[in-house]
């Protein structure tokens, strides 16, 4: 992580915060309908006579819900010569994603986290080589949560493990305040 040489009035940074980890590159972009619901986090209490108290007991939380209802061959990754269509996010970097994996891929990432809290971003940004850093600072482009949701794969077509042709009930993420 990098600060620019900066000063502040109290003379010291607060970081809100900080998360080390593993990208997960989703291979294929979700479908079109993305949606992203604020819920309030309040208590509601009814009297008698019809009269209610609303109480916050917290920020508003973001539920991201990623539809992956699409098409998703997997042919390519089960041919003795595989050609999985590899991407990479900048120019001589590795491999990020499969795109004929994409099906398996999403299965693998709802069963490693296991619920565990991740950073989604809608969009990353491409370096400019494989050493290049890129920061992002709009909270509205990320969200702190944790896939709520199992994910289900379908074969609409052909054989799972051979030439399967999937659709995936999508995936759900749930803020963390």
């Amino acid at each position: 992580m990098e600060i620019p040489a900066t000063t502040t009035a109290e003379g010291y940074l607060l970081l809100g915060k900080v998360l080390i980890g593993s990208i997960y590159w989703l291979a294929r972009r979700p479908s079109p309908g993305r949606s992203v619901e604020v819920a309030p986090q309040i208590e509601v209490a009814e009297q008698p006579g019809g009269v209610s108290r609303v109480r916050r007991i917290g920020p508003p939380i973001r539920q991201v819900r990623l539809p992956l209802d699409e098409q998703m061959a997997s042919s390519q990754i089960w041919q003795d010569s595989p050609s999985p269509d590899y991407q990479i996010l900048a120019t001589g970097a590795s491999p990020v994603a499969a795109r004929h994996a994409a099906p398996t891929s999403l299965a693998g990432l709802v069963a490693e986290l296991a619920g565990a809290p991740v950073v989604f971003f809608n969009r990353l940004k491409k370096g400019s080589s494989a050493t290049s850093g890129v920061s992002y600072t709009d909270p509205a482009a990320m969200v702190y949560g944790r896939f709520t949701d199992p994910i289900t794969l379908t074969v609409s077509r052909g054989n799972e493990g051979q030439n399967g042709v999937y659709t995936a009930s999508g995936l759900l993420l749930r803020e963390i305040p």
